[in-house]
Parts: structure tokens; C-alpha cells; sequence
């Protein structure tokens, strides 16, 4: 079952670790598929159609099975921040899918990565191994020219390259929680019903915002600092820092005010900003001072300021 948060994001670890991508030649969406069963699925995303939001989801028994990712809901608000704080849509996992499809060079054997990955035989990654001396495995389904593939292994150089790769083959690893529609369709349960959940709690849409945005910063950080705490004084390693954690801090009493000092306070403090794309400017206004009064037609050196001359 998938904590509450973990649609803000999933800290990365600082060492790759070996991903694989089932059936990853199958991108294409097979109509025949079912809707998955069940209250949760777990698996490896092979194909989006971001048209629709429908998902194809291989699992370990090999199987396929369809997720719906339109999600609507009643509430407007809800659907609003559901949608701002939510990091998993078919347009991140298409993304993902599109960023594992590259060329090889097979024209001797074994294939080559040539560095830009264009214009050689049509492959896919299926998984990345950090070999511990600055290269990294990367294994390929490479296209056999006969409607089939082939694994290819090549060993790559390029630190970033593979980081990129992993990190996809990462993002389309899913441990989902689902909902049902009243036509039977499965739907993804992402951060529009945690939302809802937390609101029927009683926790104001206010609350809410913060919250989210205080996870997300913190997950942020956790990226940004590989799963380590960000200083000598920092007690609580920012990776841990959930919507989850944050919500249990809140209900047992401790106010906003302490999780700002703890953890920072966010950008988004509110629906009017998530609303209107515009965080909180945290710095003071340069010299607001007070508002200027009228000017005075008719001043003099005894009364108040007098109006522009128009120059």
C-alpha cells in the first residue's frame, strides 16, 4: 500500500541500482487489455496514451493490465491541488518510456553506444548497473529487424547518461493504490484523494497546501543531497520528510509555525497561490513605508507636499 506523499516524489538513492523494464518493446497500448483488479497494483508501466490517460501496466507474473489516470472530482479545489501536487501524470511516464528509446551501433559485434544515439539499429534500455569504476552496464533490447529483439550488453562511460536512464527505469516502477469507476475501470488514487482524504479529516484546504508543499521542498533536498541530511545540525534527513510525516506531526499538536523552523516554509502557502502559479515571496518589500497622501495643488512651505509639475 503506498504511503500518503509519495505522489510528491521518491527520494533517488545515491548509488543506481539495477532496473529492469519488462516487455519494453511493447510501448504500443493492446486494446484487448483488462482493467487491473483489485485496491493496489504493482508493476512496470510499458505503455501511455496520453490521449486518453489509459496506462499499461506489465506485472511480475508477466501479465498486463490497463489504470485509468482521469481522475475528476467534485470538489474544485481538490481537483485543482490534486493536479499542482501531483509529480505522476501519462505526459512524466510517456516521458520516461520516449527518454529509454535510443540507436545503437550494431554494425560489428557487439553493438556500441556512438554518444548521441541516432542514426544506428533502434533500441531500448532495460536496466543499468553501477559497476563501481566509472562505467556502467546498460542492457538492450536492440531491434532484429524481423519484428523481434534481441539483449544487447554495452558499457558506457557517461555518469549523467546513465543516471538519466536509471532514474526513468525508476519512475516506471509503480506500486499504485486504485480506485474503481461505475463503469469498472481502475483509476489511480494519486494526490487528488489524498487531498480529499485529509479535507474529509477536517483539515482545512489552507493546511493542506502547506503541508504538500513543505513534503515537496523537503523531497527537493533529498534529491539535492543524495538521502543525506542538508548540514552538521540537521537532525532529520530530508528524504524522510513525507506528507505523511508532516500530517502525523500536525495531528498530534505541533503547530505551523514549529514545522516552518524545522523544515522550512514553503513557497505555496495557500489555494490563491497554487490558484494563480505564484508562490509567496518570502523577502520584505523594499521600503513599503506608507502610503503617499494626495498631493496638494495649492501647496506652500506650510502645507503638505504639492502635485508633479508635469515636467
Amino acid at each position: 500500500m503506498r504511503r500518503l506523499g509519495n505522489t510528491i516524489s521518491i527520494c533517488l538513492a545515491l548509488a543506481m541500482t539495477l532496473s529492469f523494464l519488462p516487455g519494453a518493446a511493447a510501448f504500443a497500448q493492446d486494446p484487448a487489455l483488462t482493467s487491473c483488479s483489485g485496491d493496489t497494483v504493482s508493476g512496470t508501466v510499458v505503455a501511455v496514451d496520453s490521449s486518453t490517460g489509459l496506462v499499461t501496466i506489465e506485472q511480475s507474473d508477466g501479465t498486463q493490465c490497463t489504470v485509468s489516470m482521469n481522475e475528476t472530482y467534485d470538489q474544485p479545489i481538490v481537483g485543482l491541488l490534486g493536479s499542482f501536487f501531483e509529480n505522476v501524470t501519462p505526459e512524466t511516464l510517456s516521458a520516461a518510456l520516449d527518454s529509454l528509446t535510443t540507436d545503437l551501433n550494431c554494425t560489428s559485434s557487439p553493438c556500441s553506444y556512438s554518444g548521441d544515439g541516432t542514426g544506428g539499429t533502434s533500441a531500448t534500455v532495460q536496466s543499468v548497473t553501477d559497476n563501481g569504476d566509472g562505467t556502467f552496464t546498460v542492457i538492450f533490447q536492440v531491434d532484429d529487424g524481423a519484428g523481434g529483439t534481441t539483449p544487447e550488453t554495452v558499457i558506457i562511460s557517461d555518469a549523467a547518461l546513465a543516471q538519466s536512464w536509471s532514474d526513468a527505469l525508476n519512475s516506471l516502477m509503480v506500486d499504485w493504490t486504485l480506485t474503481t469507476d461505475a463503469s469498472g475501470q481502475t483509476i489511480y488514487s494519486g494526490a487528488g484523494d489524498e487531498i480529499a482524504a485529509l479535507h474529509d479529516d477536517g483539515m482545512g484546504f489552507g493546511v493542506i497546501v502547506k503541508l504538500y508543499a513543505m513534503a515537496a521542498q523537503a523531497q527537493q533536498a533529498c534529491t539535492d543531497a543524495a538521502g543525506t541530511a542538508s548540514t552538521e545540525t540537521d537532525t532529520t534527513n530530508p528524504c524522510d520528510v513525507t506528507v505523511q510525516y508532516l500530517t502525523d506531526q500536525f495531528n498530534s499538536g505541533t503547530g505551523m509555525g514549529q514545522l516552518f523552523k524545522e523544515y522550512g516554509k514553503p513557497a505555496y502557502l495557500g489555494v490563491g497561490h497554487v490558484r494563480n502559479g505564484t508562490p509567496e515571496s518570502h523577502g520584505k518589500p523594499e521600503n513599503p513605508g506608507k502610503p503617499d497622501k494626495p498631493c496638494n495643488p495649492h501647496a506652500n512651505s506650510h502645507s503638505p507636499k504639492s502635485c508633479p509639475s508635469g515636467d
